[in-house]
């Protein structure tokens, strides 16, 4: 009887290990000012299920147009995790105006100017110094990433000096302006004050803005930028798909970007062997993806959900 017992009951510390998540996520509404007209952002952040205090990556957004921008949560899950499984706390914030964060979004702006870049910068530095207070996180070491409009801002960060932040990546920033002019100012701005390491990511077949040619509007912004001071590295990730915009965007986009992230995080002195593997069903479906984390995470079904419904 004792037997069976203590079988009885390793069975069920196993099944509750299965069941319990392999990461923490949490959302939080983070204060930027207070007062009557205070803004408050709406942020993500997942953490590896370990003990340790972990380096910060943070992951911006880009344009949304409504009805889709009211909404924004679980946007970067697939690619949270990715580097949660390699010991990352992951931050997304959801800029002023987009999803349940206050705030205008300023979507009617022509043109992505320095100071545009600095004020969409200013959310996502609220949330890195929320960020800094969690027991988990050595904010020494924080990565900034971002995709689009997210890259232009991620850009704007590297040049504010935000203490802690020792390498950005900009996948696509700016690809898409009525008129390009202002945004490679923009990028000569910032590479003036900007002393972190860059690496801009760009595609060949972007709808808004090739990598190809050689005079080519990405290479116009990093030209700008180095010239100015900077230290950015351009990525020809040739073409994706239909539209190399989105290619951040997509799961099977990840052989694209991984090796280069991963080259650059190790020429930081970070880490990038997986440490803590883990399944997620559904991880690249944003509906779904919603409801699991409404339910609390509990990741029972073994099915990955298939296509990347976003």
């Amino acid at each position: 009887m004792k037997r069976i017992f203590t079988a009885f009951a390793l069975l069920s510390i196993a099944a509750n290990a299965l069941a319990a998540p392999p990461f923490r996520e949490d959302t939080v509404m983070v204060q930027k000012s207070s007062g009557l007209f205070g803004t408050k952002i709406e942020t993500q952040i997942y953490a590896p299920q370990a003990e340790g205090k972990f380096p910060i990556v943070v992951l911006n957004h880009g344009h949304e147009q409504m009805p889709s921008a009211a909404n924004l949560l679980e946007m970067f899950r697939g690619q949270a995790l990715e580097f949660v499984r390699r010991g990352y706390v992951v931050v997304v914030p959801y800029r002023s105006g987009y999803s349940h964060s206050s705030g205008s979004n300023l979507t009617n702006e022509p043109a992505s100017t320095a100071g545009l870049g600095r004020e969409w910068a200013s959310d996502a530095i609220a949330a890195i110094d929320y960020a800094r207070k969690l027991p988990n996180v050595d904010d020494s070491r924080i990565v900034v990433i971002g995709q689009s409009q997210g890259g232009f801002t991620t850009v704007a960060i590297g040049s504010m000096n935000v203490p802690g932040v020792i390498g950005i990546v900009d996948f696509v920033g700016a690809a898409r302006q009525r008129t390009y002019e202002p945004a490679t100012e923009a990028f000569a701005t910032f590479g003036k004050t900007s002393t972190v390491p860059a690496l801009f990511m760009y595609g060949d077949n972007d709808m808004y803005g090739s990598a190809v040619p050689a005079n080519s509007v990405p290479r116009g912004y990093l030209k700008a930028y180095d010239d100015a001071g900077g230290h950015a590295t351009l990525y020809d990730y040739g073409t994706y798909g239909k539209d190399s915009h989105v290619m951040f965007h997509r799961r099977d986009g990840m052989p694209i970007w991984e090796p280069p992230v991963g080259q650059f995080f190790q020429s930081l002195g970070l880490n990038w062997d997986v440490k803590y593997p883990m399944y997620v069903p559904y991880a690249w479906s944003r509906k779904k993806s919603q409801a699991i984390a409404t339910g609390g995470n509990e990741f029972g079904n073994k099915s990955d959900g298939g296509g990347d419904e976003q």
